[in-house]
């Protein structure tokens, strides 16, 4: 990319930001710099360029206002080429109207004071990079047809991305071919996960790339990577620390690399397939490995906290912020209820759970021996099948470390289990919308809380993967918990999953959040029977 810089001081504005700036984005800048008048104007006259940048003042020259000369030039000319006006001048003094330059010469794309640092003029040159398409591309779509990938992609910004890639091309080198981008998942949080393609010596290797505009959530996944190696071994992924994490930060974004070697899906995914879905011994086997033997069961045994906490510890999660969250929730939903949903809807029981932190008949069994005061374990704090993925040999994996930490030992069996059913039951289906067929999916929720098993339905059936995963996860739960498993303590903190899913407005229908709303109650009436 050729640059023309005119400036009387000698300003180290392409030789040093913008080169910077540009090498950032995988571009070569070419720099023409002069702080002579003439020179410039025979420069231009003869040889073309990508962008000029002009000074208007000279002070060298008694603040002559030069630069007006070489624009002058540039339109007597016909000369098109793009200009940004990057000057000290003083407006007042000077008589300088940006607004009238930008009228009179249509060439010139910005107007930027010289100012303590350069952040308004390498946003410019960002986005006139942009629109001229001058960046050059080292990534392509696996398919250019996927407009969830094209979408995804579009919300973060090409430009974006392309610098992250341009940025970790440094640390992981490759062959002259581009990377391939496929999409794996994205999260509530807006972090995206991406598997990243590339060629080495001529064989192919991968890598996972996670963007999210939420910064302190993804850094706390980065510094998490401790407590994620504790995970046993066939469980967890390598997260590249060999890259700065300043390298990983855009203005908008931060991003994490994981090293990664063969194709998956997601286990929300894998369980919609039509081979997996009516084949229960395949997600047997994928479930006893993740949990028992030497699985999670052995993970969580080995991994307590030094800190008993009684069963009210599970809804210490509600802070005011989610209680907030559950509170619009049922307004939101309120005429749906009282329409549809009454029989399963209890207002005064969420008044005294979530609100006052009362517990009706439980509260009145503190002194009972089922009362017990258990070690906290360390939990992945957001386990759903979204954040578990599936080998091509059907192998678990575990991704996302940013919720790790100690907590109830229901946490994350109660988690995946909710998601499971409440995003995976009907999933792309008309009834997955329908508030009349997702009301009547409370008698499923009945047997889920009480362990009851659910039947699986006529074939073909989306939903049958998820029954089996979910028969299997309520079969196994005192196997997975030997030491620390109650029936009424897991139906508790199934119940706070449902409320917790019943404000997801952005990835549920309303049928959906009124059916987690009437299991909530269901769940907190089942554990207050339990206890009696």
């Amino acid at each position: 990319m050729r640059v023309f810089h005119f400036d009387d001081q000698g300003d180290p504005l392409v030789g040093g930001v913008l080169h910077f700036e540009a090498k950032d984005l995988g571009l070569e800048i070419q720099p023409t710099i002069t702080s002579s008048v003439t020179e410039s104007i025979s420069i231009l006259g003869t040889q073309d360029f990508d962008l000029i940048i002009l000074d208007l003042i000279d002070q060298s020259d008694g603040d002559k206002i030069t630069g007006i000369r070489i624009l002058e030039f540039l339109a007597s000319a016909g000369k098109r080429t793009s200009v940004f006006i990057y000057t000290g001048a003083d407006k007042q003094k000077t008589r300088i109207k940006p607004a009238s330059l930008l009228k009179d010469y249509s060439f010139i794309k910005g107007y930027f004071d010289k100012g303590i640092d350069y952040d308004d003029i390498k946003l410019g040159f960002r986005k006139f990079l942009a629109e001229k398409d001058l960046v050059p591309r080292i990534f392509e779509l696996i398919d250019k047809h996927d407009y969830r990938l094209i979408s995804e992609i579009n919300s973060i910004g090409q430009n974006e991305i392309n610098t992250l890639l341009v940025r970790i091309k440094k640390y992981f080198p490759k062959d002259e071919s581009k990377y391939v981008l496929s999409k794996i998942t994205s999260g509530l949080s807006g972090a995206s996960i991406f598997r990243v393609e590339y060629e080495l010596g001529g064989n192919k290797k991968s890598l996972l790339l996670k963007i999210s505009p939420n910064k302190d959530a993804i850094k706390k996944e980065y510094s998490n990577t401790e407590l994620y190696k504790l995970l046993p071994r066939a469980f967890r992924l390598e997260y590249d620390k060999t890259i700065p994490p300043s390298e990983l930060e855009t203005d908008k974004y931060f991003a994490i690399v994981i090293e990664y070697a063969e194709k998956t899906s997601t286990l929300y995914d894998w369980l919609l397939s039509d081979v997996v879905s009516d084949n229960p011994a395949q997600i047997d086997v994928l479930l006893s490995e993740l949990f028992l033997e030497n699985g999670l069961s052995s993970f969580y045994a080995s991994n307590k906290l030094n800190s008993r906490e009684k069963y009210n510890h599970i809804f210490k999660k509600l802070d005011e912020t989610r209680v907030s969250f559950i509170k619009n929730s049922i307004i939101d939903l309120d005429p749906i209820i009282k329409e549809r949903a009454s029989h399963g809807f209890d207002l005064e029981l969420i008044d005294q759970i979530i609100f006052h932190n009362t517990y009706k008949k439980i509260s009145f069994q503190e002194s009972k021996p089922m009362i017990l005061q258990k070690d906290l374990i360390l939990t992945h704090g957001d386990f759903h099948s979204r954040n578990i993925l599936v080998s091509s040999t059907n192998r678990p994996t575990i991704i996302d470390t940013g919720g790790f930490g100690y907590d109830y030992w229901c946490s994350d069996l109660s988690r995946l289990i909710v998601h499971l059913f409440i995003e995976g039951f009907d999933a792309k289906t008309y009834d997955f919308f329908s508030i009349a067929s997702q009301i009547e999916r409370l008698e499923t929720a009945k047997q889920i809380i009480a362990g009851d098993e659910i039947s699986v339905e006529n074939s073909p059936s989306m939903n049958n993967g998820f029954i089996h995963s979910i028969n299997w996860l309520r079969k196994n739960a005192q196997i997975i918990h030997p030491d620390m498993f109650s029936e009424w303590e897991f139906q508790l903190n199934l119940g706070l999953e449902f409320f917790k899913a019943s404000y997801k407005s952005i990835v549920l229908p309303p049928g959906k959040r009124v059916l987690a709303l009437m299991s909530a109650c269901e769940a907190i009436r089942q554990a207050n029977d339990k206890v009696t």
